[in-house]
């Protein structure tokens, strides 16, 4: 782990779950963790690190607000 991401995620139960992929050619967007409970998305680009939720990424693509997402 680079130094701005230790940073980021100094003091947090962290898993990392894995790379996420677009469904049909495959490109890398992210990776996938777990802090403190929340599946959170990790996105890098050169030295910039930050995380997005579940609700930040739906808001993004659908251009509305989210209160909750309800999960089958």
């Amino acid at each position: 782990m680079d130094g701005v991401k230790e940073k980021l995620l100094k003091n947090a139960l962290v898993t990392k779950t894995g790379n996420l992929r677009t469904r049909r050619t495959g490109l890398r967007y992210g990776d996938r963790v777990i802090v403190r409970g929340i599946p959170l998305m990790i996105v890098e680009r050169k030295s910039k690190v930050d995380f997005m939720t579940i609700e930040e990424i739906v808001e993004d693509v659908a251009g509305k607000a989210v209160d909750h997402i309800v999960f089958k």
